[in-house]
């Protein structure tokens, strides 16, 4: 059974949402289906590689520019309001394709809401806000819920990326939905994971925008002045006055062992996960969290925020002692970890085994499972269809 299978994509910026687009649809490809990603503007395979060591070898890309509207919305937004332009692109490219009716399946991996392609998948219920104060985000959100509400629709399948987040879903759509977890390429660290000897680093990978409360890692770093701590990610057009806050704040409260290392290379990354000890995510419920994956994979023990699907589906699981809540939660987690070698190792050997489980081999099989059920399901409502019709 070959299909033709597109996937929708929007992109804005390096992170787990194009992560998982690209690993889906190279998945899809290998398995044998004719795979078509369809973006608001060309993909970059050779930055793709780069920032995920992903080819896009037997993939297709075809660019179905934004409307008129949505352009203006990018440009006098300056690049913000991501949310609403996501859902408003999907919706466009949804109505396009069918009317085309050349794919034997639509996967909308970008909304994060309910459409009426074939499968959706869920990183987080676009509806529910995850940050922001004041009247301005109050407004936003209620025009996102708004707009997103007249576009819900009834996917054949909703996908999510973890427990966590399929329970929101649960209580925000009232609907079941299959866990999906987004895969780690774990061969890719194997030259690095066994590493023992490592420095007294702490490092952090995000991209370097201000909603990843980058600035809660300055806070334990000045507390933790005799571990290093490395901040890496890639930028936005955002970015720059963010970092320079960073940095000016960092100077105020005389944190100096902090370096902030912006748009790293895939080597450069790896360099710093064989030389780090630790990885701290922020203060905030990550929905998963792929640079997490990695660094676990490359040896490197989490200290996660006790919160969301990263906590729920992988840290709680290695341990429950690696999980915070606060400042001072940090601080003696890390103390412990110090003075204790033999749990380090325990730690981080139990960490092999859960990724284990997540590779991206175990992904392909599940995606091959998934893609026949629905076209199936597609088959039979068809069928369904075509009989009242003619009755």
């Amino acid at each position: 059974m070959k299909l033709n299978i597109a996937l929708i994509h929007y992109p804005t910026s390096p992170g787990g949402v194009e992560y998982m687009v690209i690993n889906m649809a190279k998945a899809l490809s290998e398995l044998g289906h004719n795979i078509t990603i369809i973006s608001s503007r060309p993909m970059d395979r050779t930055l793709i590689e780069n920032l995920y060591a992903i080819t896009m070898e037997g993939v297709n890309n075809e660019v179905l520019p934004p409307p008129y509207h949505l352009r203006l919305a990018e440009i006098l937004s300056a690049g913000r309001l991501v949310r609403l332009r996501r859902a408003a692109y999907v919706r466009y490219a949804l109505e396009a394709l069918r009317k085309l009716g050349e794919y034997d399946l639509i996967i909308d991996t970008q909304s994060n809401t309910l459409t009426p392609a074939d499968i959706s998948y869920i990183h987080y219920p676009a509806i529910t806000p995850t940050y922001g104060e004041g009247l301005q985000y109050k407004i936003y959100n209620a025009i996102v819920k708004l707009y997103i509400g007249r576009f819900t629709g009834s996917p054949l399948l909703v996908l999510t990326n973890s427990t966590w987040t399929q329970e929101i879903l649960r209580r925000v759509y009232k609907v079941k939905s299959v866990v999906l977890h987004p895969p780690i390429h774990a061969d890719l660290y194997a030259d690095i994971a066994r590493i023992k000897e490592r420095e007294e680093r702490v490092i952090t990978i995000s991209r370097l925008t201000p909603e990843k409360n980058l600035d809660f890692i300055l806070e334990v770093a000045r507390y933790q002045k005799d571990l290093v701590f490395t901040i890496a990610g890639a930028t936005t057009k955002h970015s720059e006055a963010y970092v320079e806050r960073l940095k000016k704040k960092a100077k105020l409260v005389g944190v100096e062992n902090v370096e902030i290392v912006e748009n790293p290379t895939r080597g450069e990354i790896k360099d710093l996960l064989a030389r780090s000890t630790y990885y701290l995510h922020p203060k905030f419920p990550e929905h998963y969290g792929i640079a997490v994956m990695e660094a676990i994979a490359a040896g490197c023990i989490p200290i996660v925020y006790a919160s969301g699907g990263l906590w729920t589906d992988i840290v709680s699981r290695i341990s429950e002692d690696l999980g915070y809540r606060t400042l001072n939660d940090v601080i003696l987690v890390i103390r412990k970890l110090k003075e204790n070698v033999q749990e380090r190792e325990r730690v981080r050997q139990k960490s092999f085994e859960i990724i284990r489980r997540l590779d991206y081999r175990h992904f392909k099989y599940r995606m091959n499972v998934i893609i026949r059920r629905v076209y199936e399901m597609k088959n039979v409502e068809d069928d369904i269809k075509r009989t009242y019709k003619h009755h």
